[in-house]
């Protein structure tokens, strides 16, 4: 007895039967269908292929084995759990109902390949499941198959799937035949579209409690747009053959396996029978209706498990290798045409998604723009520059939406498929780089999850706060709450000032993943917004005005101040000789404060109070948004040149004066970004060292305020 079989209805097997009723001549007879006893029908083929007198040709065993080991050895070298299953024929199983000598049938049946198969190549191929003996055990106990149909019944369907489970180390979800269920009476593939006077009762489980379908091709829709259920025409390959089904199953207890099932009509790309079992069983199960593998859609999907499976009588044939599921597909949707009703259109099923993407999608938040920037104010004599960029040229900013995500995330790189396998995302993945095993069985995280810091330098200050922070108030701007989200995945949490501005939005540590020790993620749902500001010339405007009322300034009766931020020696780009010119900035009126030490909030409050800020580059100056418009900004450069204060102020609305290091060399790399990022490579050589400022550069724009 198989463990987890719900009580049965009346066993048709056990029925008594009646021996007036003989066996057809295989010979003589033209029909495809044999009669058997109490109504039983049988393919003429496959008891042609099956009888015992019928020992001139075992099929291609030899073939059959050889294709069997290399897919074995193939699987085996990318780490892919490999299977085939061959159901047995209904007569194997029952070709005793076939006349009154079907005992001796039963007792003689030695041709059979399947059997010759198992028997001498079993020991090498681990990979074989063949369910003949197990359902044999079980043949009077259980209804294996109905009368008038080829197609096995959910309880054969059961017992092999219990094989597969074990075979895989998992259990079975032993729930399956206490399932929601109809029985019906209905034409099969063996009785000509007829019922008989008297007909079995079908039992159909439905398999979608904890699965749910993701993803259908075409020839889906219009099998069962054009098809009646349960119709022999369902069973038909070419009605059936590049059927293409994608199911998820996130229940807590399901083990975290994708699978891919290229199969027939005992498979089924509907849930009623092996395929359906296995996605009520597995996170992720994939059917496509094929004799052979797509080795393509293997290599994009990465499963852990491959289960092929056919017909015994697959082992008359030579075995098919290698397929096309486009082709197929295309083959088949001609052959369905021909059952479309006429001038009706198809019914889209909106549970399921487009095959390329399954799911994903991509809209607008913000359209990219271009305005002119003021240059910068010099007090320097520079070179002149006819390539200045003197304008602001945002980019398009997208929100990518994933269902059923798998992420590897680091932070500055990210590849992001959908649970077909396809690529959504991908950046700074080498371009011969493939997916390997890890970077999809990583943790899940239920619910939504936002891709966040998608920055190499989230840990910085400034890139944190306007290439990262924004992202919320364009999610909100777009009806998204910040509410609704219940992972941020960051590669790690490194400063207060992170976790003060998560807080404001409500943002706990509960809800903050970090990847940078665990880089792989499912994510039920992942969204990420594309923001790139490239050196901050493609800035859009909304985040310095966003950033504004993240701390709006509070009424204050204090002074308006002149401020600098200090930097001094030892500091990473210190100013060497600070103690030169803060004697001139004492003279000239200013306040003199360092940064750190200070909350975000007493930064935002400090700058909101000035109408001059000097400072070295440096995230300090990221507070200018801070400020109120108009402000008077100085930045003064080492040789790490880069225009992303530049840029920020003029977004801002404010003056910017700049003082370099070395004018004549470094004013392209201020005004024109391609020439800054063309010495991205020797920023890690110049971003730490500490550098003199002019004194004489000093005192002229002092002179100007």
């Amino acid at each position: 007895m198989c463990a987890g079989l719900a009580e049965m209805p009346d066993d048709p097997v056990a029925e008594a039967v009646s021996a007036d009723c003989v066996l057809d001549n295989l010979t003589n007879n033209t029909s495809s269908v044999l009669s058997g006893r109490d109504g039983w029908l049988f393919s003429r083929h496959a008891a042609t292929l099956l009888h015992p007198a019928n020992k001139a040709d075992i099929g291609f065993v030899e073939a059959w084995q050889h294709e069997l080991a290399s897919r074995q050895a193939h699987f085996s070298s990318k780490n892919i759990r490999y299977f085939h299953v061959f159901v047995p024929d209904k007569v194997t199983l029952l070709g005793d109902y076939l006349d009154e000598h079907g005992a001796e049938y039963a007792s003689q049946r030695r041709v059979s390949p399947l059997k010759t198969l198992t028997q001498k190549y079993k020991p090498t191929l681990s990979c074989l499941i063949d369910p003949t003996a197990y359902l044999e055990r079980q043949k009077d106990s259980y209804p294996l198959f109905w009368k008038s149909d080829t197609r096995w019944t959910p309880w054969s369907a059961y017992m092999t799937c219990q094989m597969l489970c074990s075979s895989l180390g998992v259990d079975i979800n032993n729930q399956l035949l206490g399932y929601p269920f109809s029985e019906t009476s209905q034409p099969m593939d063996l009785d000509g579209g007829q019922l008989p006077n008297k007909p079995q009762q079908v039992r159909l489980y439905r398999y979608w409690l904890r699965s749910k379908l993701r993803y259908a091709n075409e020839v889906v829709r219009l099998r069962e747009s054009t098809l009646t259920p349960g119709c022999a025409e369902l069973a038909d390959p070419q009605l059936g053959e590049g059927a293409h089904v994608v199911f998820e199953n996130h229940h807590e207890s399901t083990p975290n396996r994708t699978l891919i099932i290229f199969g027939d009509q005992h498979s089924a790309d509907s849930r009623t029978l092996l395929t359906g079992m296995l996605a009520e069983s597995f996170s992720e199960v994939h059917f496509v209706w094929a004799a052979g593998i797509d080795y393509d859609y293997v290599e994009r999907v990465q499963p852990d498990v491959v289960i092929t499976q056919c017909n015994e009588l697959a082992l008359f044939e030579e075995p098919v290798t290698q397929v096309d599921i486009r082709k197929l597909e295309t083959q088949t949707l001609q052959c369905l045409s021909t059952h479309a009703v006429a001038d009706e259109a198809l019914p889209l099923d909106t549970t399921v998604s487009d095959p390329v993407n399954n799911g994903a999608k991509k809209s607008t938040l913000f359209h990219a723009e271009r305005y002119a920037l003021d240059l910068p104010l010099m007090v320097q004599d520079c070179p002149e520059q006819p390539n200045a960029e003197a304008y602001m040229s945002s980019n398009e900013v997208e929100l990518h939406e994933i269902p059923a995500a798998q992420v590897y995330f680091t932070g500055p790189s990210w590849w992001v498929h959908d649970g077909a396998g396809n690529e959504i995302l991908r950046h700074e993945i080498a371009s011969n780089q493939k997916p390997a095993g890890r970077w999809r069985r990583g943790k899940r995280l239920k619910g939504t999850s936002l891709m966040f810091a998608t920055s190499a330098g989230a840990h910085c200050y400034y890139h944190w706060m306007l290439e990262i922070m924004p992202k919320l108030g364009m999610l909100e701007r777009s009806g998204i709450s910040i509410d609704s989200i219940d992972h941020f995945l960051v590669r790690e949490i490194t400063g207060s000032w992170q976790v003060e501005t998560l807080a404001r939005f409500g943002i706990d540590k509960s809800r903050i993943v970090e990847t940078a020790k665990r880089p792989n993620w499912r994510c039920d749902h992942l969204m990420h917004v594309d923001l790139n500001c490239g050196i901050n010339l493609k800035m859009h405007r909304f985040t310095p005005q966003w950033m504004k009322h993240m701390y709006p300034p509070a009424p204050s009766e204090e002074p308006r101040i002149k401020l600098y931020i200090s930097r001094p020696e030892g500091v990473r780009r210190g100013i060497s000789n600070e103690h030169a010119i803060l004697p001139l900035l004492k003279e000239a009126g200013f306040t003199i404060m360092a940064m750190e030490g200070l909350s975000v909030a007493q930064q935002a409050a400090l700058l909101s109070r000035a109408d001059v800020v000097m400072s070295p580059h440096g995230g300090a100056l990221t507070n200018m948004v801070f400020c109120r418009p108009g402000v008077h900004i100085v930045e003064m450069f080492s040789r790490h040149v880069f225009p992303y204060y530049w840029g920020l102020a003029a977004n801002c609305g404010h003056h910017y004066h700049a003082i370099l290091e070395e004018p004549d060399k470094d004013y392209p790399r201020l005004v024109n970004a391609r020439v800054a990022q063309s010495f991205a490579d020797t920023q890690h050589q110049t971003a730490a060292l500490s550098f003199d400022v002019s004194v004489d550069a000093v005192k002229a724009v002092l002179a100007k305020f």
